[in-house]
């Protein structure tokens, strides 16, 4: 897909553990953008229409609050996080 192409950004951070990881991603996003979809890599059956309704949720709130996903009433990954 065009656009869509992956940016690779450095931890200088990691060992001072994986709130770091979040922190630098979250801070490379461009001020362009309103936010930044956080996706962990072993999740085998999360779905497009997912994501999309959180995004959806997103926009809703105006794009100014953090939304995460909820299965079985706790709540989980993806999460979506305001530029901000």
């Amino acid at each position: 897909m065009s656009g869509l192409e992956p940016r690779f950004i450095h931890n200088a951070s990691y060992r001072q553990g994986l709130a770091t990881s979040l922190k630098s991603g979250i801070g490379a996003v461009s001020p362009s953008l309103a936010g930044a979809v956080v996706l962990l890599g072993d999740m085998p059956r999360l779905t497009a229409a997912t994501v999309n309704a959180l995004i959806a949720r997103f926009f809703a709130d105006h794009g100014k609050n953090i939304c995460r996903t909820v299965f079985g009433g706790r709540p989980g990954n993806p999460v979506l996080w305001p530029r901000a």
